[in-house]
């Protein structure tokens, strides 16, 4: 039985849709090939391993061909692609690398949220007859709260916060010392990624602070990624980035990491030493960007640990929402606006 069929020189590949359902009532077929479905909290073996590599590997094949063949038919130069295999930051990066393109951009929500990026922008078009004006690569869109709206949520919480003249460097210092560090900050982003305004933040340099955020905050796998938020102008010193993209600022592409440098970052390396980067400038993000620079002026790494601020939920959006999942988990420190609390 073969599930899918490859011919990356001409852009093409086929699926068995009598394996390959999007909804399956079970999944009988796919485990008579790959064997039997890992339960929830089973141990993760080698078979699942290799099953979750050869995916990866068919998925960047496939994906390769058809920007080939896109290449060919178009002789365009540039890049722009989404759907939900645009978050997968090792394919991006095997696209990216491959020279076919001399730019490759990838929207901040890609995947099915971004279609209503896409409606509206379909409807200007059909009444007005004009192209929208070309927007900035500003991830963050949603909704902002005022100090009297965050007051109101401690106090219905039963919190009283303290009041803080430098958030970020306040918060620095607590990462530096091996809290873990809730920022809610401004407008939330648009898409799946936590980039520094509703962030659960911590020490990179401590290797067991995945195990800490992964299995004691976010009660989730122990393997779950988490991602580096590196200031922009020292990127280039600790990540082998590749091709630059705009899309290096929203965790879109797996970098490896400086040889020199892995030791120092080791909560946020992937097993084989690579990255899902965040480049933050001070232009993008100046808060998330100020806390960083002041986090490296404490220990000399320019990196903090990012990971989105939710535990099995929806990233957090409302101050209520930020609180709530405070006090339900380990979290050490809460930054809303200059308002915190600290356990």
């Amino acid at each position: 039985m073969k599930i899918l069929g490859i011919n990356s020189e001409v852009g093409r590949y086929t699926i068995d849709p009598d394996v390959a359902h999007f909804r399956l009532p079970d999944f009988e077929q796919i485990e008579a090939l790959f064997g039997p479905a890992r339960v929830d909290k089973e141990p993760i073996l080698d078979h699942h391993r290799h099953v979750a590599a050869a995916l990866q590997e068919a998925t960047d094949h496939a994906l390769m061909g058809l920007v080939r063949e896109l290449r060919e038919r178009t002789a365009a130069d540039k890049l722009c692609y989404a759907g939900g295999v645009a978050l997968n930051c090792v394919s991006n990066s095997v696209i990216k690398e491959s020279g076919l393109f001399s730019q490759m951009y990838v929207p901040t929500a890609p995947h099915d949220a971004g279609t209503a990026v896409g409606a509206a922008l379909h409807l200007y078009y059909s009444l007005s007859g004009q192209r929208p004006s070309q927007a900035d690569n500003n991830p963050y869109l949603g909704p902002a709260f005022s100090d009297a709206a965050i007051d109101a949520a401690f106090r219905d919480a039963g919190l009283s916060p303290q009041h803080s003249t430098d958030p970020a460097r306040d918060a620095a210092t607590l990462i530096a010392e091996g809290k873990i560090v809730a920022w809610f900050q401004g407008r939330m982003e648009f898409g799946p990624r936590a980039l520094g305004n509703r962030s659960l933040l911590a020490d990179p340099r401590s290797a067991s602070m995945r195990e800490v955020l992964n299995v004691k905050v976010k009660h989730r796998e122990e393997f779950r990624p988490l991602a580096p938020s590196v200031l922009a102008e020292e990127a280039a010193n600790w990540f082998e980035l590749g091709q630059a993209s705009m899309s290096h600022q929203t965790m879109l592409f797996a970098c490896p990491a400086k040889q020199d440098r892995q030791a120092s970052i080791p909560a946020v390396l992937h097993k084989d030493h690579s990255a899902r980067v965040q480049m933050v400038s001070r232009e993008s993000n100046p808060k998330f960007h100020a806390l960083i620079q002041h986090f490296s002026e404490i220990t000399g790494v320019p990196v903090v640990l990012n990971t989105s601020f939710n535990d099995r939920e929806p990233i957090v959006c409302t101050p209520s929402d930020a609180i709530k999942t405070f006090q339900g988990t380990a979290i050490d420190a809460l930054f809303i606006g200059d308002r915190f609390v600290v356990r």
